[in-house]
């Protein structure tokens, strides 16, 4: 909550290597954040995400997708997401597509592992590059398997 919070104006960057027992706390204090954080750069690593349980609890994916479309994460640099731990076909899609819909004007690496993504799923992703949604990015990983 401080963090998200802006009480600490002095931070400008910020790693999260997010564990599926701190997912629910982190996306917490961001929604209840008033504002987007107030970072030059968030640098979120997604992919220890589901390491107590086969699964990510399909309720934190789309507390990750909200935050994304409110804004609240424009300060985004870099994402990675191990998404063959989201169950749920349908959250897999919503996660890829917020970040089509989003404005996130200084992620630069944006990248999903082993999630069977369809061509119809990363469509609206596509879709956010096209509008030019996220215009710094230079890296976009898309890995099967």
């Amino acid at each position: 909550d401080v963090i998200c919070g802006g009480k600490l104006p002095f931070l400008k960057y910020l790693e999260v290597l997010v564990r599926d027992d701190l997912l629910s706390t982190f996306f917490s204090a961001v929604h209840k954040a008033e504002a987007p954080l107030r970072l030059s750069a968030l640098d979120v690593d997604f992919r220890m995400a589901g390491m107590m349980s086969p699964f990510l609890p399909d309720e934190q994916v789309k507390g990750m997708a909200g935050l994304l479309q409110e804004g609240k994460l424009s300060c985004l640099r870099s994402f990675e997401s191990s998404i063959m731990m989201i169950e749920s076909k349908a959250v897999k899609a919503e996660m890829v597509s917020a970040f089509g819909c989003a404005h996130l004007p200084v992620l630069e690496e944006l990248g999903f592992d082993g999630g069977m993504l369809t061509d119809e799923d990363v469509m609206p992703l596509v879709k956010g590059l096209e509008q030019r949604n996220l215009p710094a990015l230079r890296c976009l990983k898309i890995v099967e398997g």
